[in-house]
């Protein structure tokens, strides 16, 4: 990965997400954005090494889109697959648009299949949360 971006001058993200409440967070860590710079680079290889060192999968970039975000937007299904099978995402994340993972994979990939699964999953962790499985992003109709 010679020619990766410069990581180290990220602005620190300090967006909290309400159902996170009372977990210990954590300053992201200028390697937790290796994920979204290996599928940015469609890397499955790198990107399955990152779960050995304890990085944040959910880290988000200036647009408010982690690794999943980017995976579902680009169709990069190996790395979708190795982000799902880890357990660690969080499917209840928006980006700075208001924009779930499995929108992106709809609007973006035109991956219907990815965009279900995702959806499946975003439903599965809200229930399991208690809370509501999408949140309206647009303004408010009369």
């Amino acid at each position: 990965m010679a020619n990766t971006p410069d990581i180290e001058n990220k602005p620190a993200l300090t967006k909290q997400d309400p159902t996170q409440e009372g977990k210990a967070s954590r300053e992201p860590s200028p390697h937790d954005y290796n994920f979204i710079i290996c599928v940015k680079a469609f890397d499955a290889f790198g990107l399955s090494s990152g779960f050995d060192a304890e990085y944040n999968v959910n880290v988000q970039d200036e647009h408010g889109m982690t690794a999943l975000h980017h995976a579902a937007a680009l169709g990069a299904r190996p790395c979708i697959r190795i982000l799902v099978n880890s357990g660690k995402c969080d499917y209840l994340i928006q980006d700075n648009k208001g924009r779930y993972a499995s929108d992106l994979a709809i609007e973006w990939a035109r991956d219907y299949a990815v965009g279900r699964l995702l959806t499946k999953h975003q439903l599965k962790q809200a229930y399991e949360r208690g809370v509501p499985a999408w949140v309206p992003s647009g303004p408010a109709r009369s």
